[in-house]
């Protein structure tokens, strides 16, 4: 009889190593996309600095282009509210990976616990305890889940933004353009 739960025992705890390893690969994916997050907040922030420079060699210089420096305004501004979706993303990625990490910890005293189980003769507390475990740790990578998704939400506003500058900027150089030479237009 000790035979059989102790195999029974051994079986349950492959559920929680099998969460640890995709909890593992969940991890894996965040890290990745958390660095690529940081690539993508530093050359905001380089670019940002190379427009805040032309704006100021604009600004100095004897024949300032208005346009340009609205511009240059503007794009300051779209990567300004870039920099804050970038940063509201990496926050979601960094509780994501946190519930991640913590529910791999969860699991694995959840597998020490299942042993102590089978080395206890079937206690029916560990056993509880075990069960316990598990289904936080389960609800820990749900809520983790959730945190993606919800940076997963965020991914695409940046983009749309930046696109919506740029057709904006398209229009008022036409505008500028046709203002300029109203022959090519006709």
């Amino acid at each position: 009889m000790h035979l059989i739960n102790g195999v029974g025992v051994i079986s349950t705890a492959a559920v929680p190593v099998v969460m640890i390893s995709a909890c593992s690969l969940l991890s894996l994916a965040f890290y990745n996309r958390m660095a690529a997050i940081v690539s993508r907040l530093r050359s905001l922030q380089r670019e940002c600095i190379e427009h805040q420079e032309k704006l100021y060699a604009q600004r100095d210089s004897r024949y300032p282009d208005q346009m340009l420096g609205r511009r240059t305004v503007q794009l300051i501004a779209m990567q300004r509210l870039q920099t804050r979706g970038v940063l509201r993303r990496a926050r979601f990625l960094q509780l994501a990976l946190g519930c991640v990490l913590a529910a791999i910890g969860i699991f694995v005293i959840c597998c020490l616990s299942l042993e102590l189980y089978a080395f206890e003769g079937a206690n029916e507390t560990l056993g509880i305890v075990s069960a316990t475990l598990f289904l936080v740790a389960c609800l820990v990578v749900f809520t983790g889940v959730c945190f993606a998704l919800a940076e997963m939400r965020c991914a695409l506003e940046p983009i749309t933004q930046e696109s919506a500058l740029v057709e904006d900027m398209v229009r008022q150089f036409d505008g500028r353009q046709a203002a300029q030479d109203p022959a090519a237009h006709t």
